[in-house]
């Protein structure tokens, strides 16, 4: 039964990320953009997540790697992208531009290996990236990348979260963060 659960919630889950993706519109523009910034550049898969990144994303019918903004109020979308090439992980935005998108990094590195990312969810042993993609609702020029406090399976606390608020100022990110 639990096999049967976990499979169904998997296709649910890909079928709602194949649903988001489409909405996201990565355009020629954007692709060309991003073949000029890296061509070695991918986003992460959603199984690269943990399963309470998968929850979360399904629940708010996204995807974990990517989230359509307008940064830069041109009233045109603007994505900012989780994801890595062959040697860092990259968090960018692609950024609309009257002529076409150029490519921001927000915060490079070093690579990982999701599958050897080990993390706590209330007392449960995961793989995958940890962590949380939302827009700011009150901005459109901000997200947030936040890193969930972590217990063990007696409530004991294993590490503190933080949250990344990225904030779109003077054609930049900036960076501020709080410890929870």
């Amino acid at each position: 039964m639990k096999r049967l659960s976990i499979i169904v919630f998997a296709l649910c889950f890909f079928a709602m990320s194949s649903l988001f993706a489409k909405e996201l519109m990565i355009n020629k523009e954007m692709t060309s953009a991003l073949k000029r910034f890296n061509n070695k550049f991918v986003h992460w898969k959603t199984n690269d997540y943990s399963r309470k990144v998968h929850m979360n994303a399904l629940e708010r019918k996204a995807v974990p790697w990517a989230l359509a903004l307008d940064v830069n109020g041109d009233k045109r979308n603007d994505i900012v992208l989780d994801g890595h090439d062959d040697k860092q992980s990259m968090l960018i935005c692609l950024i609309s531009e009257p002529a076409g998108y150029r490519v921001e990094v927000i915060k490079e590195t070093p690579l990982e290996n999701p599958r050897t990312i080990k993390s706590w969810n209330d007392g449960k042993k995961e793989k995958g990236l940890n962590y949380f993609l939302w827009p700011n609702s009150q901005s459109s020029t901000s997200f947030t990348k936040a890193y969930p406090q972590q217990t063990d399976t007696s409530g004991k606390l294993l590490n503190d979260g933080v949250m990344y608020d990225y904030i779109f100022e003077n054609a930049k990110f900036q960076e501020k963060y709080q410890v929870l």
